[in-house]
């Protein structure tokens, strides 16, 4: 229930908030870059929530709202691992 009046809270406000997970530790400029695109993208004001995790090997996750983009190495392997599989 808080996280749905969040939520309400920040479409009022015209803004998404958006998690990332990193591979590795980014600079201003990349998170800066990723902000803009991403605010292109939802036609709204991005908050980001950012995390690393290693274990992505590369790249990185963006979760808007439910949907995923999964721009990491790990994912590639992943989906490659269930190409190989079927």
């Amino acid at each position: 229930v808080i996280d749905a009046v969040h939520k309400l809270e920040l479409d009022a406000k015209g803004e998404v908030e958006v998690r990332v997970e990193y591979a590795a530790p980014v600079n201003d400029d990349i998170r800066a870059e990723l902000k803009a695109q991403l605010a292109k993208i939802t036609n709204k004001g991005v908050i980001l929530k950012e995390n690393v995790d290693p274990s992505l090997l590369g790249g990185m996750r963006v979760y808007v709202d439910s949907t995923l983009y999964d721009l990491s190495i790990r994912g590639k392997l992943d989906a490659l691992k269930g190409e190989f599989a079927s």
